[in-house]
């Protein structure tokens, strides 16, 4: 008899728009994880130069990853995000690999989980050029790194809380700190996500909605996002995801955003397991 390993992911997808995953955990070693979301969001203010400015999108978005755990050291990613926006037809709007290396997990006894990893991103020109998705430039390079902390109750993991930070660094413009911080509950088959997340540019331009938008790389920009999501386990590695993220504050960038998220994911190991029963 042939089965499949089964695994519960330790986390679901970010709902922001970059669904790079930077949680200070991994999953089990030799695994896949295919994780497919959705996101619709809308605005109907930016915040420029002069202030508040009447200026509307709703915007689907649609990224699929693949992540692979070759061993407990080391996980990669890669990236693919759609995008459908007022300002632009449906297309590519960018690629994205990630590379993350843990150096201490609180799972096997250090005292907290300790991640560090780069993200780079590849926008392409419709991307850089469309201020619903936040690019700096062609190139995009993030160094983060992500610390977290959970209470178990044998093999399953009750709570937890981290926090990550993000320099970002581009081929043009000036560079970024992101930070995220988020807590999680388990309860059997439920998980329920609460986090926030900020977004600085360290340039010293406003944003001008009245010219061409180049780009947010030599902006001033600035995003403060909450939200909350909510995960089912199916089981044998599937999980379903709905969330939503509201924006408090911006600077530079659009404003009042609401964003609704639906995820997939699905967990897979090309390795078989045979089992036979006596």
């Amino acid at each position: 008899m042939k089965k499949w390993k089964l695994l519960l992911s330790l986390l679901g997808a970010s709902l922001a728009v970059e669904a790079t995953e930077i949680a200070p955990w991994f999953g089990n070693d030799k695994e896949f994880d295919l994780n497919t979301s959705y996101v619709y969001q809308t605005y109907d203010k930016v915040d420029g130069k002069y202030g508040a400015e009447d200026m509307s999108s709703n915007d689907h978005m649609l990224n699929f990853s693949l992540g692979i755990t070759p061993d407990s050291v080391f996980a990669g990613e890669a990236e693919l995000l759609l995008v459908k926006s007022d300002f632009r037809s449906f297309g590519v709007d960018s690629f994205a690999f990630t590379g993350r290396k843990q150096l201490m997990n609180d799972v096997v006894g250090d005292p907290f989980s300790l991640v560090t990893g780069v993200t780079m991103t590849l926008p392409t020109n419709k991307g850089s050029h469309d201020m619903s998705t936040i690019h700096h430039a062609d190139v995009d390079t993030e160094f983060h790194v992500s610390i977290g902390k959970e209470v178990s109750s044998g093999k399953y993991w009750l709570h937890r809380s981290w926090t990550s930070m993000g320099y970002l660094l581009s081929n043009i413009g000036s560079p970024a700190f992101r930070s995220k911080t988020l807590f999680e509950k388990n309860i059997n088959n439920h998980r329920f996500k609460f986090f926030g997340e900020a977004f600085y540019g360290l340039g010293k331009k406003e944003l001008d909605v009245t010219k061409d938008f180049r780009g947010y790389g030599s902006l001033n920009h600035q995003t403060i996002d909450v939200g909350a999501a909510y995960t089912y386990n199916l089981g044998y590695g599937r999980e379903i995801s709905a969330g939503y993220e509201r924006r408090l504050h911006a600077h530079s960038a659009p404003a009042r955003v609401n964003r609704f998220c639906l995820n997939y994911l699905y967990t897979f190991s090309p390795v078989v397991v045979n089992s036979s029963v006596k």
